[in-house]
């Protein structure tokens, strides 16, 4: 199993290559990685929650988490510094 996925993931990367020359290899395998993601099976959950998303304007979950990931970051804590950045001057809700 860990054979055929690595090896899908270097097929992945040399047509990659082989379409961007020039591209610098740290961002080729970005796009393997979003592109193993977008190969992968997914159930109707997944895509009836990207209907939803792009109908509100929530965008692609997976190029989210992929940046997530490479920032090191899980989703709770985006939402607890984005909540907390943003979210720190609620008293002039509550101004008469």
């Amino acid at each position: 199993m860990f054979e055929q996925h690595r090896s899908e993931y270097i097929n992945i990367l040399r047509e990659l290559r082989h379409k961007h020359p020039n591209m610098p290899m740290a961002e080729l395998e970005e796009l393997a990685e979003e592109e193993v993601m977008n190969r992968g099976p997914k159930s109707r959950a997944f895509y009836r929650i990207q209907a939803t998303r792009k109908l509100t304007g929530g965008g692609n979950i997976i190029k989210k988490k992929l940046a997530l990931h490479k920032h090191g970051m899980s989703a709770q804590q985006w939402v607890l510094s984005y909540c907390s950045s943003s979210c720190s001057n609620g008293s002039h809700y509550f101004t008469q």
